[in-house]
């Protein structure tokens, strides 16, 4: 026969110290030094939230007077114009500079970071791996005004003799080409093997043909391409398209296609992009480096077990795991590049206006606040701060985008695992 619990007075006090929710309440600190000790770790916690507060009030009062004079109108002009009898300023042309150079920069670093990480941890000797991973974080700390007269020396010489002439050749190569029908048919059975070969090969994996089948199949598929090739360059030069398609093609396509605009001066989008580029490499390598030592040795050996090759053990066991510090690393990357001043204030041009070309001069919003700051008053003063309030916004922006993303992939891994 079960007996009563007995309830005694030490365990009645332990249920009511306890909270509704079933939680300890918080204990009162009697000590007069851990009081101080709390209190000072509150005031130290609270300090980055009213900075944060401080420096978000402080842009907003300094740019009121352009808000309050341009409005909404400010973020889609591009017009900037100090002169004192007409002032009228816009940041569209600012905006579309720093993010067209902060992503391409991005597109051309992170894949190539990503890659030296995971080689420099999988495949590079061991004992060399300290001595290039220090040296990566010494490119890391090089201040940005050492980059920019690199790339100012050196980056721009070589833009401007090495890499602009040859896609100015190419785009003369291409014009004469589409007004030539007699290289048509080579140039149209060029083009078409190399659209169709990822095809054929997608479709032979897709589909896990017979190894009996597959040359047949791409026999087959040579041969469509050929036939194709011929009818089309046969309706192209003889049968009128001639004339409707060069006119186009010449305006996208020609010599002075808008994409390869501008004289040789080696200053443009291209060289800021360059720049920005070779600044956040290290800092991708080196995150991304950090994330894949934290992957479980074990992820590789059953990887190895299952038959895996090296790189398939890469690809499908490493990266994977470490995709939230990858993508943390690149979103970094990104904030950076976003803020960058004096390197792209070197080579970017300085042109306030929206250049498509990649060889003509632009401008970011960093790049003008630090130029024209100095000599800016009353309504353009006002402006430049606005255009700080906006690269304040857009980089808040990309921490929290990042946060959540993080958060997510942390999430699917922690649900994988």
């Amino acid at each position: 026969m079960m007996t009563a619990p007995v309830i005694t007075s030490t365990t009645a006090a332990a249920v009511n110290k306890l909270a509704p929710s079933g939680k300890p309440r918080p204990r009162t600190i009697r000590n007069a030094g851990d009081r101080l000790f709390f209190w000072v770790l509150r005031i130290a916690a609270s300090l980055p939230i009213l900075l944060m507060i401080v420096f978000l009030l402080t842009l907003c009062i300094g740019a009121w007077p352009s808000i309050k004079t341009f409005g909404v109108g400010f973020l889609f002009s591009s017009e900037w114009d100090p002169n004192p009898d007409r002032e009228q300023y816009g940041a569209l042309a600012f905006i579309y500079g720093t993010l067209f150079s902060s992503i391409f920069a991005l597109a051309i670093a992170a894949p190539i970071g990503i890659g030296v990480a995971a080689f420099m941890h999988e495949v590079f000797p061991a004992r060399l791996r300290s001595i290039v991973s220090f040296l990566i974080e010494i490119l890391a700390t090089i201040p940005s005004i050492v980059y920019g007269v690199w790339a100012f020396f050196v980056l721009r010489a070589w833009v401007r003799n090495s890499i602009q002439p040859p896609v100015v050749h190419a785009m003369t190569a291409l014009h004469w080409l589409v007004n030539d029908p007699l290289w048509v048919f080579p140039a149209m059975a060029i083009v078409l093997f190399a659209v169709l070969w990822p095809m054929v090969w997608l479709f032979k994996r897709a589909t896990a043909m017979a190894e009996h089948s597959k040359s047949k199949f791409q026999t087959s598929a040579w041969f469509v391409a050929g036939i194709a090739a011929i009818l089309l360059s046969l309706a192209y030069g003889f049968f009128g398209m001639h004339s409707r398609i060069a006119g186009p093609v010449n305006n996208i396509l020609g010599p002075d296609f808008v994409l390869f605009r501008g004289p040789p001066l080696g200053l443009g989008l291209l060289t800021g992009t360059l720049v920005l580029a070779t600044m956040i490499l290290p800092i991708i390598v080196s995150i991304s480096l950090d994330a894949i030592r934290s992957v479980p040795n074990s992820y590789r050996e059953a990887a190895l077990g299952l038959g895996a090759t090296r790189w398939e053990m890469i690809r499908l066991a490493v990266l994977p795991a470490a995709r939230s510090g990858l993508v943390g690393a690149c979103i970094l990357a990104f904030g950076r590049a976003l803020g960058e001043t004096m390197a792209i204030t070197m080579v970017i041009g300085n042109a306030n206006k929206i250049g498509w070309s990649l060889f003509q001069p632009a401008n970011t919003i960093a790049s003008v606040v630090a130029s024209q700051y100095g000599e800016a008053a009353d309504l353009m003063l006002s402006s430049l701060i606005e255009l700080a309030l906006i690269l304040f916004v857009m980089t808040l922006i990309v921490n929290l985008c990042a946060r959540s993303i993080i958060g997510k992939l942390s999430s699917q891994k922690g649900m994988l695992a």
